[in-house]
């Protein structure tokens, strides 16, 4: 059976040894890492998914690496960004809802990615990588700021940019396109002018000119590329699943995740069936490159990191973690190894569902599982208050539910 998914994000890790890119970082004893996303992808449009149409480059790296089959995101475009960006969940991020929405509203629903918190990029680049970013933005509402951006990518930790801050676009004359932090056009870019401009093109080729001028002018570092790709449309066929994009159910959250490193990653072809976050994807880059994520950064305080690193799960080994949480626009989810405890919508009921028996959410064990659903309730209300969740925005107040 086709398994797609509206809304799915599609995360490829590449963690390269020396010298397999190039020779880029030939004498760097970190590897270089290449973090490639692609968002409303079907979770199945992937070959090595089982998708029907070829995807020949990510099948040969799942080949060569790790499938997870159970990876998740955070159910809508910009709070997964942020979420991966920072290893923080949404509302720690400053992206508790969307950008662009009203100001004035407290942090964690601001949608501007928070200063009390760091990227990914700006871990590395103090353990001394070389970081760039191709691509969509889309963490801040500062989308038209002029002279002196203070949260876009060059200010969040990236040595280079080259994409789009705002969300969706032209994919042939794409608002807000800029290069590093000028507003640029296809027409008008001096560096880049191909003779038919496509913007996944742009994005692909701008990357790779990165990882040539990294290699001609800073060889000696070890260098993280951030890749991240924005479609203008999401796949509707989300069969077996239940739900879609914003929403809680597996429908919204599933995502693949290829982890692919020759040096360090033994396994080859295997499917990796533990559970995972992108709020695991700054744990594992900072364990990789051998970063210490800072408790103080440019005179802020810096929030505790949340997610856990995966660098176990590339060896088949446990990841430590007690469960996994979601809340977008009143959708709210809580999951303890098997069991998932998940409501739609701020007025809706808790549902309990055994993934190992029920992954298409359609048996609810509510009704005869009542301790279970108190337990996992009360872990999921200390976690939604600990992460700013609580209160929220939506009405009917938490609490109101049936």
């Amino acid at each position: 059976m086709r398994r797609g998914f509206a809304d799915t994000w599609v995360f490829a890790f590449l963690a390269c040894a020396p010298g397999v890119l190039g020779q880029v970082g030939a004498t760097a004893p970190r590897p270089n890492i290449v973090l490639v996303m692609s968002d409303n992808m079907g979770f199945s449009d992937i070959g090595c998914y089982g998708g029907e149409i070829p995807t020949p480059t990510l099948d040969r790296l799942a080949a060569g690496g790790v499938r997870f089959s159970q990876f998740y995101n955070m159910a809508r475009c910009c709070p997964t960004r942020a979420a991966l960006l920072t290893g923080l969940h949404p509302h720690q991020a400053g992206m508790g809802h969307m950008t662009g929405r009203p100001q004035g509203r407290p942090e964690p629903w601001r949608g501007e990615l928070s200063h009390r918190a760091v990227t990914i990029a700006e871990v590395l680049r103090a353990a001394g990588y070389a970081t760039y970013m191709c691509g969509k933005w889309h963490v801040t509402s500062e989308e038209w700021a002029e002279g002196a951006p203070a949260n876009w990518p060059r200010q969040r930790g990236f040595d280079r940019f080259y994409g789009t801050i705002t969300g969706g676009g032209s994919y042939y004359d794409p608002v807000t396109l800029t290069r590093d932090n000028t507003r640029i056009t296809p027409e008008n870019d001096p560096e880049y002018r191909p003779r038919h401009f496509y913007y996944t093109d742009a994005i692909s080729d701008n990357a790779t000119r990165f990882i040539a001028e990294h290699t001609a002018r800073e060889k000696d570092k070890p260098l993280f590329l951030y890749v991240a790709y924005g479609q203008a449309w999401a796949n509707v066929s989300n069969t077996p699943f239940r739900e879609y994009k914003h929403w809680v159910h597996e429908g919204g959250i599933a995502t693949p995740l290829i982890a692919h490193w020759p040096a360090g990653i033994r396994r080859r072809g295997e499917i990796e069936r533990q559970p995972g976050q992108v709020i695991d994807i700054m744990a594992t880059c900072a364990e990789l490159a051998g970063a210490k994520y800072p408790t103080q950064f440019q005179g802020q305080r810096i929030q505790p990191m949340e997610g856990v690193s995966l660098v176990p799960a590339f060896a088949g080994r446990p990841i430590e973690r007690e469960a996994i949480y979601w809340e977008h626009e009143g959708n709210r989810a809580i999951r303890m190894r098997d069991w998932k405890l998940v409501a739609k919508g701020p007025a809706g009921s808790w549902e309990l569902y055994d993934l190992a028996r029920d992954p298409a959410e359609l048996h609810d064990l509510a009704a005869p599982d009542p301790d279970r659903v108190e337990t996992m309730k009360k872990k999921w209300d200390a976690w939604a208050t600990q992460a700013g969740v609580l209160p929220w925005l939506w009405k009917p107040p938490y609490g109101s539910e049936k």
